[in-house]
């Protein structure tokens, strides 16, 4: 439990394996029968710098909807202030969630889990944070928008995966089912100032697989994958190497919905409104942003492959370390995270009810995580708990360093 990402690949147990390497289902596990009461449910929330603001004053920005402004409820000093938390590129975020539904044990060398993920990231630009905050600034004559997006996952995974041995070396394969699968993305058009009538017109497009927008509401994105893993010990040393997505894909629906909204900044704030049309590629073409949107949503909402490689020694009865790398292999943007991720970990279990965690991870270009946790058995059960420090570097284009934390948490009986 977050240990150091890809690093404890090798020393997961029962339906802990299903999320790494399946050949870790070969092996004997403490616990074989463990059933999941509260499985290790994961939360990921990351921005740069304005998040913070936007938290400590949720109340007041909640009761400043039914002021005449923001300036009225907060007063002049503490709204500058509140305003120039956000960077100058705007504010960008991104939110994980990861939850299991059902993980068990089936047997002594299988398991079955079923799980919901959700995520959601997004950038909004500086000018329009005033645009809705502060309205219309008189004999302001530009408001930039771009670098404005928001783009929505959220998919069902039911998966079961196998362990066994051959000729020695422990071979495992995990099967998942994807259901439900929601996917939107949107994007701003730069607006439009007409002075003598104080008003401010842009557009935010979005686009979505389907005939309706469905944002994160369950939908008719299907899929299947594999994932296949090797393990084997050489001398004090375990190995362990996984690929997943070895074969698999996600279909979608051929048509897709749009969903033009129109924001119009007065002296008094920011109004929107929506339509919802069909994109149809052979009258919206670019540089129309209906079509650039529509476009960009159907390049790749695919899993992309992935190659886990993972070593533990445990050069002391209480003590393993463990190292680990975790490598993407081809396009695909749902879960795709970090392109590279390289683990370093270790455990330390002093008592035999009691286990502590810690880990640190790195893509070599800017993005880190320093990660901690515990482990305690009591009675018939397991309680685990964990966090992890999270920076990122903007790496792709639009997006900005972030900040932030991910917590995990998990009960088990066994």
């Amino acid at each position: 439990m977050a240990m150091g990402g890809v690093a404890f690949d090798a020393l997961a147990c029962g339906p802990d394996a299903l999320a790494g390497n399946p050949a870790a289902l070969a092996r004997p596990c403490e616990s074989p029968r463990r059933l999941i009461l509260l499985p290790t449910v994961g939360i990921e929330a990351l921005d740069n710098g304005a998040g913070g603001e936007v938290w400590r004053h949720r109340r007041q920005l909640r009761d400043a909807l039914d002021e005449e402004s923001f300036i009225d409820a907060f007063g002049s000093d503490e709204f500058e202030r509140i305003l120039g938390a956000i960077p100058g590129e705007g504010w960008v975020h991104r939110v994980r969630t990861h939850l299991p539904v059902v993980q068990t044990a089936v047997g002594q060398r299988s398991a079955l889990s079923l799980s919901v993920s959700l995520e959601s990231r997004g950038s909004i630009a500086r000018d329009l944070a005033e645009l809705a905050l502060r309205g219309h600034e008189e004999g302001r004559t530009s408001y930039r928008l771009e670098g404005t997006s928001q783009e929505t996952t959220g998919y069902w995974t039911l998966a079961f995966g196998r362990g066994g041995r051959l000729m020695g070396t422990d071979v495992g394969v995990t099967a998942r089912l994807i259901g439900g699968g929601a996917f939107s993305r949107w994007h701003a058009v730069d607006p439009v100032v007409d002075e003598a009538e104080e008003l401010v017109t842009g557009l935010m497009v979005g686009a979505s697989p389907g005939e309706r927008f469905v944002g994160l509401s369950p939908s008719d994105g299907w899929g299947w994958g594999m994932d296949v893993g090797l393990m084997r010990d050489l001398g004090p040393a375990r190995l362990g190497l996984a690929l997943q997505n070895v074969v698999g894909t996600m279909s979608w629906p051929e048509e897709t919905l749009l969903r033009i909204m129109t924001l119009e900044g007065t002296v008094d704030g920011l109004e929107f409104s929506s339509e919802d049309e069909m994109y149809d590629p052979a009258t919206m073409l670019p540089p129309d942003p209906r079509a650039q949107v529509a476009e960009a949503l159907r390049e790749s909402p695919q899993f992309p492959r992935r190659l886990r490689a993972s070593a533990t020694m445990a050069p002391l009865p209480m003590l393993v370390l463990a190292a680990g790398a975790d490598v993407v292999m081809g396009d695909g943007n749902l879960d795709r995270g970090w392109d590279r991720r390289f683990s370093l970990g270790s455990e330390l279990r002093p008592l035999r009810f009691l286990r502590f965690h810690g880990g640190l991870s790195s893509d070599l270009d800017g993005a880190s995580e320093v990660a901690g946790g515990l482990e305690l058995d009591l009675l018939r059960f397991r309680l685990g708990v964990a966090g992890a420090r999270v920076a990122e570097a903007g790496r792709e284009a639009g997006w900005k360093s972030m900040e932030g934390w991910r917590l995990v948490a998990g009960i088990s009986r066994f």
